[in-house]
């Protein structure tokens, strides 16, 4: 899709706005902003409109002209810095303007509406499921074994249960035998959509807590699609005794999954006094980590794009001597 030149003719954007405008598509980033912006510029053009302008007004101009002549006049205001030919992107392609603002628009099609629309946030094709199910099948039989019982598998913040579905169907037993795990969901659904719990509980999803599901159901292994951005739930994942791997799918280190450092160990967002040799939190805990590239290599998010097209791994944290 081409998009016209803008006629925009300077940006200013602050930095501290980017990375939240960039967890989501434009046309949803920051619409409170929006309308808050477009409330104030009308109410100024209303006011403005007054036959005896906005500081001119009868009343405003009876109640605090005697302050107004009591107090000094105000310093001269300094014209703004002339702007440089350069920094005009009047003729910029607007998709270059909105990419370069925070939107995500460049390289991305009708899939990416579709995931927006339906809030999906990761697609579960074919691929996806059968390489997730069979490492996760492979690693509760081996754990299985260890145990001496079925292995218990929970999926934290299931939302709809749509993933949980496919991860049962693969892990059933085959031919009449029993099946590797015992699969647990849970969500509590407080971001659920109109319909989304009663499609989630004929899934089996359970309306509890992650902290809840895993004080209940005492897992051995945890599953985790997209946990919530800022927050961090693998803490918790840790420091459940039973828990002897988890595993998060979507994007890692510098993405909107989780938290940058205690849920991933980005240095760069390590505690601004914390020593530069403060390890990671999981490995602080006892526990590695290795990307898993033959489950990431078919994961496919709403945010992906042709020029960013692998934005979803698969990572699995193994707790040390279990």
């Amino acid at each position: 899709m081409t998009l016209p030149d803008s006629r925009i003719a300077y940006i200013d954007v602050s930095i501290t706005c980017l990375p939240q405008m960039a967890q989501r598509p434009l046309a949803y980033a920051h619409w409170p902003q929006y309308i808050a912006l477009f409330c104030c510029t009308r109410s100024l053009q209303i006011l403005h409109a007054f036959p005896y302008g906005f500081e001119r007004m009868p009343l405003r101009s009876s109640l605090f002209s005697p302050i107004l002549r009591s107090a000094p006049p105000p310093p001269p205001r300094e014209p703004p810095p002339p702007r440089s030919p350069k920094e005009s992107t009047a003729g910029v392609p607007l998709g270059e303007v909105l990419e370069a603002a925070g939107g995500l628009v460049a390289g991305r099609n009708a899939l990416n509406i579709w995931m927006e629309r339906r809030g999906v946030y990761e697609l579960l094709t074919t691929e996806l499921v059968g390489a997730l199910g069979g490492y996760l099948r492979g690693r509760l039989a081996r754990l299985g074994r260890r145990l001496g019982r079925r292995p218990r598998l929970l999926e934290a913040g299931a939302a709809d249960g749509h993933l949980v579905a496919h991860l049962r169907a693969s892990l059933a037993g085959e031919r009449g035998e029993a099946a590797v795990a015992d699969v647990f969901a849970c969500d509590d659904f407080s971001t659920a959509a109109p319909g989304g719990v009663r499609a989630a509980r004929s899934r089996g999803v359970e309306q509890l807590g992650y902290w809840e599901a895993l004080a209940e159901h005492k897992p051995d292994m945890v599953v985790c699609a997209w946990m919530p951005m800022g927050v961090d739930w693998s803490h918790a994942f840790r420091h459940t005794p039973t828990v002897r791997e988890y595993l998060l799918l979507g994007e890692a280190d510098d993405g909107s999954v989780g938290h940058l450092w205690r849920t991933w160990g980005n240095p760069a967002f390590r505690p601004p006094t914390a020593p530069p040799s403060l390890p990671p939190p999981y490995l602080a805990d006892g526990w590695e980590r290795a990307d898993l590239p033959e489950i990431g290599r078919w994961m496919l998010n709403r945010f992906d794009s042709d020029l960013d097209p692998h934005g979803s791994r698969a990572v699995s944290f193994v707790r040390l001597n279990s």
